[in-house]
């Protein structure tokens, strides 16, 4: 059964959004997204219970949603709708866990309009 890896917005103490280019984040486009939009978004996403063996390719051009959720560093990575999307700890690339999420199709229409459209709606 999914779970939601950030069931609430209350407990978000920090969020950075990126754009990535060759596996290393290219663009911080915080300042160009609706944070509380994006907080809300974030808790629509659903992870597998059971952590991913490996990782089967962050996708170029993907974005992440980095967070400090409970004092702990999180990374939700959306890729073109239909690859691999994660939930993993560590910043940029997974350190202890990593799991599968679905649900992310709005929260990335929102950060690929914000960045390719420089945040001018």
């Amino acid at each position: 059964m999914p779970y939601s890896p950030i069931p609430d917005t209350v407990n978000i103490t920090e969020m950075r959004v990126y754009q990535l280019d060759r596996g290393e984040y290219a663009d911080d486009f915080t300042e160009r997204v609706d944070t509380d939009t994006v907080r809300e978004l974030l808790t629509h996403i659903r992870a597998r219970r059971i952590p991913s063996l490996r990782l089967e390719g962050i996708q170029e051009g993907s974005f992440v949603v980095e967070v400090k959720y409970w004092d702990k560093t999180m990374c939700i990575n959306l890729g073109e709708p239909g690859g691999p999307d994660y939930v993993y700890d560590g910043i940029l690339r997974p350190t202890l866990w990593m799991h599968k999420v679905s649900g992310g199709e709005e929260l990335f229409t929102l950060l690929a309009d914000s960045y390719y459209n420089k945040g001018e709606g």
